[in-house]
């Protein structure tokens, strides 16, 4: 682990003491989650109707023209991608009856490239969830009519053994693509995304677990592990990789396309199999990543060029405030989020792909129907419990249904300004943002509330296995979120707790009572609620600070904006000095 220096230090504490002041203004209000959560539901049935009436077996469904169209594989990518909705929806039968379908007639034995990436996450995670869910009785009882026999999870080890030949390199980074019979093309190009060599360690790691072949994580661990090495000297990665000489592909880095889904697995990984040594790399990434693409000012985040900041914020790159949740800056995560819905889809009813977001233009048109601003609004919900990320999240459904509905399913957007749809449906949009946006207006009786459970990034359940991970879940288990917590960012997350608590004083206690997931703190206990009800305390685990222990000035904010100027103004002078490219790259000063 890296020792925490001043400027950063001093810049994560004015961030959060920013947000401490300024987020309390923010109104809360208030829907009526059931008649949402009906309307969410009402829209899966669509969806899923219509794609298996007008395209299924086929990979898609063209919403505009109600046909189908073969995009990844050819073996019904959005009904195996979306085979644990079902269940998250409560329809067991139909859950059932397709998993024997997959079971039964799926086969990837095909003379076909695919994407190595996608077809983990969206293919492999897709079977391993339904297999958990087939098997956990809790969540969906056996059902006599439609027998569940293993085959998932058989078909499963079939695909990550047709994966498994991309990773046979000297840096151990796997390929982009692989032929799903032969193996690696032997005219392949060598660069791949940095989150297409650190997004395996979820499903790989609980292929591992279920069949007690330990090749699996090792594959993926140490993909991430030589990617994770090739930082550069600023800590940064960038977004492209060649993965044979371990150089740097391009000038651009920060936190959205082509390199969050990595981010994201080394604090998911750590959550879900409890190794440390994920949990320090992501402690290292993340703060690194703070200080080089964050303006504390306007809560966007950026990209970085070859020489400067580029304020541009890519629609991927909305996943960001749900992971921080789960890293336990809630306060920080709240006042991007707010930033992020309230200038961006209050404006265009959608996310852009691109945005510029200091001159507020859309750089890259189109919409995707994106689940990442869903995803965000669902983690922020479950860790708070504060109204507000379900307006947000009724505003989204209204315009879903308003803009984006068609006869036979969802549309994507072509021209934002115009609500100019096209004839495309990613089977993303039934994994995960109705799955999210579901989710959302839940209650805390939700199966997945009361398992231990962690979503990979195609929103996949998949459970928690370290045995210290205590009772609660990244998915809100007993209602509420287990926070990781960056021993080097201690004070960031610490007084992002007081922002919430702040920010919403009605439901606060319940992140501040939250055991956090932490080197020193896995096996700490929550507070006896019963006990605490008969002495009339409850006193949090040893080592969280309370409202108690911080003490805030009045007249912070004008103090507050300046310091945060003149720190991040002397930071970013200090990273255009030098050359610092990382080593065997010409790139940049990250």
């Amino acid at each position: 682990m890296r020792e925490r220096g001043g400027a950063a230090w001093n810049v994560h504490v004015l961030i959060s003491l920013f947000f401490f002041v300024i987020c309390c203004s923010i109104p809360t209000l208030s829907v009526n989650p059931t008649l949402y959560r009906e309307r969410v539901r009402g829209m899966v049935v669509h969806t899923y109707d219509s794609y298996m009436t007008y395209a299924f077996p086929k990979d898609e469904l063209r919403p505009l023209s109600c046909t189908g169209a073969d995009t990844l594989g050819g073996y019904s990518l959005t009904l195996i991608d979306s085979l644990d909705t079902l269940a998250v929806v409560y329809n067991c039968t139909e859950f059932f009856k397709m998993a024997t379908y997959v079971s039964d007639n799926i086969s990837f034995d095909i003379d076909l490239c695919v994407s190595v990436f996608e077809t983990n996450i969206r293919i492999l995670g897709g079977l391993l969830s339904a297999h958990y869910i087939a098997t956990t009785s809790s969540i969906c009882p056996p059902n006599e009519k439609y027998p569940y026999d293993g085959g998932l999870l058989r078909l499963a080890v079939d695909v990550a053994n047709r994966l498994t030949p991309a990773f046979d390199t000297v840096t151990r980074m796997p390929y982009g693509t692989v032929n799903l019979r032969y193996g690696v093309p032997k005219d392949e190009v060598t660069v791949t995304a940095a989150a297409g060599v650190g997004t395996f360690i979820m499903e790989f790691g609980y292929l591992s677990h279920l069949t007690g072949d330990h090749r699996y994580y090792e594959l993926a661990y140490n993909a991430t592990a030589a990617l994770h090495g090739r930082r550069g000297k600023k800590g940064l990665v960038g977004t492209h990789i060649d993965i044979q000489s371990g150089k740097w592909a391009g000038p651009i880095t920060g936190v959205g396309s082509y390199v969050d889904s990595y981010i994201e697995y080394l604090l998911k990984g750590y959550v879900m199999f409890g190794d440390q040594r994920l949990f320090e790399c992501f402690c290292d990434i993340y703060n690194t990543s703070l200080l080089n693409f964050y303006d504390p000012i306007t809560g966007w985040y950026g990209e970085k060029g070859a020489k400067a900041m580029l304020p541009e914020f890519g629609s991927l790159a909305a996943f960001w405030p749900g992971m921080q949740v789960l890293a336990g800056d809630v306060g920080m995560a709240s006042f991007s989020q707010h930033q992020i819905f309230a200038q961006t889809w209050r404006k265009y009813g959608c996310i852009p792909e691109k945005i510029n977001w200091k001159q507020n233009t859309i750089r890259q048109d189109g919409y995707s129907l994106r689940p990442e601003v869903a995803e965000s609004l669902f983690y922020l919900y479950r860790a708070t419990k504060d109204p507000v990320w379900r307006e947000y999240g009724s505003e989204m459904v209204d315009s879903l249904e308003a803009n984006m509905r068609t006869e036979c399913g969802y549309a994507s957007i072509k021209h934002v300004s115009k609500m100019e749809v096209w004839d495309h449906m990613e089977s993303f949009f039934l994994s995960e943002t109705l799955k999210y946006l579901y989710l959302l207006f839940e209650e805390d009786d939700h199966f997945l509330f009361e398992n231990n459970v962690v979503f990979n990034t195609e929103a996949h359940p998949l459970p928690v296995l370290s045995s210290r991970a205590g009772k609660r879940s990244a998915a809100g288990g007993d209602g509420a979120l287990v926070l990781a917590e960056c021993p080097s960012s201690t004070c960031t997350s610490l007084l992002s707790i007081m922002t919430t608590l702040f920010f919403c004083p009605h439901t606060g206690a319940d992140v501040l009572h939250t055991a956090p997931w932490r080197a020193d703190g896995w096996d700490q206990e929550l507070p006896d609620e019963a006990a605490a009800a008969e002495t009339g305390s409850a006193d949090p685990p040893d080592g969280l600070i309370t409202t108690q222990t911080l003490v805030a000035e009045v007249d912070l904010l004008g103090h507050i904006r300046r310091a945060l100027t003149e720190v991040w103004e002397g930071m970013q002078n200090e990273a255009r000095v030098g050359p610092t490219s990382p080593e065997g790259s010409d790139y940049g000063s990250w």
